[in-house]
């Protein structure tokens, strides 16, 4: 089933998960809209040069909040990272988000029309109806629409999504939803005072060290990192790290067994941060 989504995923981000999920009490079937509803993705990253990683993420509906005349239900993510619309609501069968950028109310996608069918969405935005079919999921004949780079479960919201620059594809591994948890949940929230809250570069160690030291690094936000190694004249020496990383927190590794004893310096860009520190190797 992943694969064959896989296939059919297209094209770039935009706002998701809160088409999700299951409640019968909720007039619109694929928009379970309640506080307390979550849902739990595991991540699949390629990045530009090839890499592979994985993380999960999390969201929550954890508030509701009036803008501008109408009500929004207010999502959360675990870890802060969150890059589609935070405020969102439906309405006949359509989803709305609020656009921060124009404090606009901004239609996004409906749920009634057939395959092959087409229409604006956001920005006006083409969005197309690939397929419409059904699966068992969890205990349900469930249909599934395909639209955009999502895949809408009738029971269990934005199942599966894709995004670009670089690759993200969300499996969506397990929810709660009115209390009652489907499938399994990867995060826990608990843990979230862990991640790193700013970017730092620490100090390696050994210091002094021969041949082998640890460069340990923290960003709080998805960010292409830069790490290498420079003598005292500025000239390069290494490259440990070139590609994009998740938040987090990272350790790598310098060897220098074929450079001479002396002072070496490592610079970490990342984003808007950038910072360097002096080595040590001795022999």
């Amino acid at each position: 089933m992943v694969e064959y989504m896989k296939t059919f995923i297209t094209l770039i981000f935009s706002f998701s998960f809160f088409n999700l999920c299951f409640p019968q009490q909720i007039s619109n079937k694929y928009l379970p809209l309640q506080i307390g509803n979550r849902w739990d993705y595991h991540i699949d990253i390629y990045s530009h040069g090839g890499g592979h990683s994985e993380d999960t993420l999390s969201i929550e509906i954890s508030d509701t909040l009036a803008l501008d005349g109408n009500m929004y239900f207010v999502f959360s993510s675990y870890p802060p990272w969150f890059p589609f619309s935070k405020y969102v609501r439906e309405e006949n069968d359509k989803l709305y988000f609020y656009n921060e950028d124009d404090s606009s109310d901004c239609f996004a996608y409906r749920f009634d029309l057939p395959v092959d069918s087409t229409y604006l969405g956001c920005w006006d935005n083409v969005i197309f109806v690939y397929s419409i079919d059904t699966s068992f999921l969890w205990g349900f004949n469930d249909i599934h629409q395909f639209q955009e780079d999502k895949i809408f479960s009738e029971h269990f919201g934005v199942y599966y999504f894709y995004t670009s620059l670089p690759e993200y594809f969300y499996d969506l591994y397990g929810c709660i939803i009115s209390g009652v948890t489907y499938g399994n949940l990867l995060v826990n929230v608990e843990e979230e005072d862990k991640r790193p809250i700013n970017f730092m570069l620490e100090q390696n160690y050994p210091n002094p060290f021969n041949p082998i030291t640890t460069i340990n690094y923290s960003i709080p936000e998805n960010s292409f990192v830069l790490l290498k190694i420079y003598d005292l004249l500025g000239r390069e020496i290494s490259t440990l790290v070139s590609e994009e990383k998740l938040l987090g927190k990272y350790e790598s590794y310098f060897d220098g067994s074929n450079l001479p004893s002396g002072v070496y310096l490592y610079r970490l860009q990342a984003n808007h941060f950038n910072s360097s520190k002096k080595l040590l190797l001795i022999k």
